[in-house]
């Protein structure tokens, strides 16, 4: 009984994930808000260079992918080959990452 119960749980979890994932519109104003964001850290000077530094709204959407994983989908944005942010989506909730810089 136990066991039909968890199942059950996993399969409405599932369903409702699958029902709420965001849109390609949807990834792409969040991660536009993500790239575009300013943290200031009391530095003037380097807070400049970083404000400089970021990509442009307009240079974000240069290169896109969406990629459909059942439950959640991942969007990923390029911009010469170089990845700027992966997000994953489910539940109509993100979870961005950028790539370190090296």
């Amino acid at each position: 009984m136990r066991m039909l119960l968890i199942l059950l749980l996993l399969v409405v979890l599932g369903i409702g994930g699958s029902l709420t994932k965001p849109d390609l519109a949807a990834h792409r104003k969040h991660a536009t808000e993500v790239l575009t964001e300013t943290k200031s850290t009391g530095d003037v000077v380097g807070d400049l260079i970083d404000m400089i530094g970021k990509p442009s709204a307009r240079d974000i959407a240069r290169e896109e992918n969406l990629e459909d994983m059942m439950v959640a989908n991942k969007y990923t944005a390029k911009a010469d080959g170089a990845v700027l942010i992966e997000c994953l989506g489910v539940f109509g909730q993100f979870l961005c990452q950028q790539p370190e810089k090296k």
